[in-house]
């Protein structure tokens, strides 16, 4: 069998089985047959038929005949009427939006206008697995229908269609996709009721549904692997600038969700782990305020005594870290120094500033650069430095651009904060943050401008 004929084949013991389940006269022969219809489309690719179809390891077989349906239309066509005489069997929706979902939502008229969605039951089943089975079938309802450049392929769909797609692409979005992704559906995500033919869309429109969906999402979460994840995605929306104007109701139940995920008690007993991760992503969304809320968390840990010796715990590795940290700091300031004071052992100390960076970045609220886009900013300030360009207690922009084939690219810019205490060494800096393509691409980087700014740090 080849490429072509595998899908075909595949398809036609889909359609066997599922009659097979339509000629059962009791229920439980015909709940059994769906069921492993279900198994065998969410299966992996063997990997004979992965070498012809060209896929890569773990490709599940729904992933294959999800295309072969969206091409072939008569056959789509089947196995809705093939559905729609199963609808009662609880595995028939999933399979149903597997199978057919490319074929839906890429032809308006496919189906009729009664389009259901069923992708939130197959979407939760991974988050309470902390599974990925079903991340292709996300991949394409985020990338091909909800931010996809050709708006009308949304916009076609009915209304509550449209909706309940939206919502489910915002709530399981910080589990399935990456980190950074976060960051761009607060800037690309639509709101149900806006369309081309209202208006059309507008940058930021849905920052403030998608951090309604995210924190519902969040109540209904169990499992620890899944809301890890979950909150290690949601630290990254402090790089983006449409975070900041969302409603502050919004915000304010996000933020009560994440503190309430930070409770070592009832009625989530939640994992250490968890409590932490929480405060960590608490902390970065809304550093206001941070310190006020660890002494009411100690405060309520005295509470309940089976706490007392994670909190002498956690405070006494809070005290180490940040002793360690500022000695380092005052160490390599120092060194920087006296690096500064003699010429001649400039080379021998050349470290000195990058390690001072690195130093500080550790400090309890310093943030501060990646190490490779350290390492540029330094040498680039190194060399302002010495020519007396770059003065102290200033803000300085500068530009990235990337060596490309045709020619040099901008691919990020920022601002570098430079504090007086420290001369000119470089501790922070702005729009570089997680998922910069600076940070993937920093072999082919480099600064090829940095001018100082009349505007003070």
């Amino acid at each position: 069998m080849d490429a072509v004929t595998i899908p075909a084949r595949l398809s036609e013991e889909v359609f066997r089985k599922l009659r097979l389940a339509i000629d059962a006269e009791a229920k439980d022969d015909r709940e059994i047959v769906c069921s492993e219809v279900f198994a065998d489309v969410t299966g992996t690719v063997d990997e004979r038929a992965q070498d012809k179809l060209k896929t890569k390891t773990g490709t599940r077989f729904y992933e294959v005949l999800a295309p072969y349906f969206n091409q072939n239309v008569q056959a789509a066509d089947d196995l809705l009427h093939v559905c729609r005489r199963l609808w009662g069997q609880p595995y028939i929706a999933p399979i149903y939006a597997l199978l057919l979902s490319q074929w839906l939502l890429t032809h308006p008229d496919a189906g009729g206008k009664e389009q259901r969605q069923k992708h939130s039951n197959l979407f939760w089943g991974d988050v309470h697995s902390t599974t990925d089975h079903f991340k292709a079938l996300f991949s394409f309802l985020s990338a091909e229908v909800v931010f996809c450049q050709n708006r009308s392929r949304l916009d076609t769909l009915p209304t509550q269609s449209r909706a309940a797609l939206i919502s489910v692409v915002a709530c399981f979005l910080p589990y399935y996709d990456e980190p950074e992704g976060l960051c761009t559906a607060l800037e690309c995500m639509p709101v149900p009721d806006a369309t081309v033919q209202n208006g059309g869309h507008v940058p930021g429109e849905g920052a403030d549904f998608v951090l309604t969906e995210v924190t519902d999402t969040l109540q209904k979460m169990k499992a620890e692997g899944s809301l890890l994840r979950y909150l290690s995605a949601l630290m990254t929306m402090k790089y983006s600038p449409y975070m900041p104007p969302t409603k502050k109701i919004t915000k304010l139940r996000l933020q009560a969700e994440l503190y309430s995920l930070t409770s070592a008690g009832g009625p989530r007993y939640l994992p250490r782990s968890v409590n932490q991760a929480a405060f960590q992503a608490l902390d970065s969304l809304f550093p206001y305020g941070r310190r006020s809320r660890r002494i009411i968390n100690v405060a309520f840990r005295f509470l309940h005594p089976s706490e007392w010796g994670w909190a002498i715990v956690d405070a006494y590795k809070s005290g180490v870290d940040a002793i360690r940290a500022w000695v380092q700091f005052w160490w390599n300031s120092t060194c920087a120094a006296f690096s500064r004071l003699n010429p001649f052992r400039r080379s021998r100390w050349s470290s000195c500033p990058i390690r001072l960076i690195r130093s500080a970045l550790y400090l309890p609220g310093v943030m501060g650069l990646k190490r490779p886009a350290i390492t540029l900013v330094r040498n680039s300030a190194m060399d302002l430095a010495s020519k007396g360009t770059l003065q102290t207690n200033v803000k300085a922009t500068f530009q990235m651009t990337q060596e490309a084939a045709q020619g040099p690219q901008i691919a990020s810019e920022g601002v570098l904060f430079v504090l007086p205490q420290l001369g000119w060494h470089v501790v922070g800096g702005a729009n570089l943050g997680v998922g910069n393509p600076l940070l993937n691409h920093i072999g082919n980087t480099k600064i090829t401008h940095l001018q100082p700014t009349p505007q003070s740090a």
